[in-house]
């Protein structure tokens, strides 16, 4: 029977549903990114050294700039990347780095990328933390220093992938550096530790992403400036000069070079770091044996 305002209890539940949506669309909100992996056909390791894992790190920020890198990580025979960006432009990125490490590296033909879609901000989350971790889920030790991954970059041991660091702030707000040096393997990012002088040109070049010192790029000179001022203190200036196979003037012009406080800190950090005995591969080691 009908109620005063002439709707029947048989029709009410009709009444008060949403009406069907006539549009088409899908109400599935679009992926927040997309999670990349890279492997050759033949399934090959991509970069077996240093100098190559660190020009895989250069062009991963040279291509990714402005696409929302979070993070990325090369564990030997295939790169992830977790990137904030459209179908579209992730595609184009594969494309790019595909071709230009087949070049630099002198790589054979890649296979067919994986691209999957992220779905929320809990994917996005475990994500980024299952790329970082790619070493230790395969036992891989080939990179104890993490130089083919942008976590030197999160941690300010290295200033070349500044903007993965901000995204990461912007993205991911609840990552705390306990978290990335705990994938480092490190307790101090700033160990009381004596630094190795013959270790320091590499230090400075790991901060930079670069294979060595040796040149007249605008990188290197900046890394030799930067160095030259973290070992102030602890070398004399022909010391210095051997070791970063120049001569006494220009490491006295290096030395009046005003160094940025953060290239300092990447410098020093990542000497300290080196100097440690064992301590980046302390936990990864250890991995590696139980697997074993």
């Amino acid at each position: 029977m009908p109620s005063r305002m002439g709707i029947t209890r048989a029709n009410t539940r009709n009444f008060f549903a949403l009406p069907p949506d006539k549009s088409g669309m899908s109400t599935t909100p679009p992926p927040l990114g997309y999670h990349l992996i890279l492997r050759l056909q033949d399934d090959r390791v991509i970069a077996s050294d240093t100098a190559s894992q660190r020009l895989v790190a250069r062009v991963v920020f040279t291509l990714a700039k402005g696409l929302g890198l979070l993070t990325f990580r090369l564990a030997d025979t295939h790169l992830h990347l977790e990137v904030l960006c459209n179908r579209e432009d992730a595609g184009e990125l594969v494309r790019r780095l595909e071709i230009a490490l087949g070049r630099r590296l002198k790589l054979p033909g890649f296979d067919v990328p994986r691209i999957r879609p992220i779905a929320n901000q809990q994917h996005l989350s475990h994500m980024f933390f299952y790329i970082l971790r790619q070493a230790e889920h395969h036992s891989y030790d080939g990179d104890m220093f993490f130089e083919a991954s942008n976590l030197p970059d999160l941690l300010g041991l290295r200033g070349v992938g500044l903007e993965s660091a901000s995204n990461v702030c912007a993205a991911l707000p609840r990552v705390r550096s306990w978290q990335l040096q705990k994938q480092l393997g490190v307790e101090s990012l700033d160990p009381d530790v004596e630094g190795k002088l013959d270790i320091l040109p590499d230090a400075a070049a790991a901060a930079f992403a670069l294979p060595d010192l040796i040149g007249r790029s605008a990188a290197k000179v900046a890394a030799r400036c930067a160095a030259v001022n973290v070992a102030r203190g602890k070398a004399t200036l022909a010391e210095l000069a051997a070791l970063l196979a120049c001569d006494v003037r220009t490491i006295k012009r290096a030395r009046a070079v005003t160094v940025k406080p953060d290239v300092l800190r990447a410098v020093r950090r990542q000497w300290l770091w080196r100097s440690s005995a064992g301590i980046a591969g302390s936990r990864l080691a250890e991995v590696g044996q139980r697997a074993r």
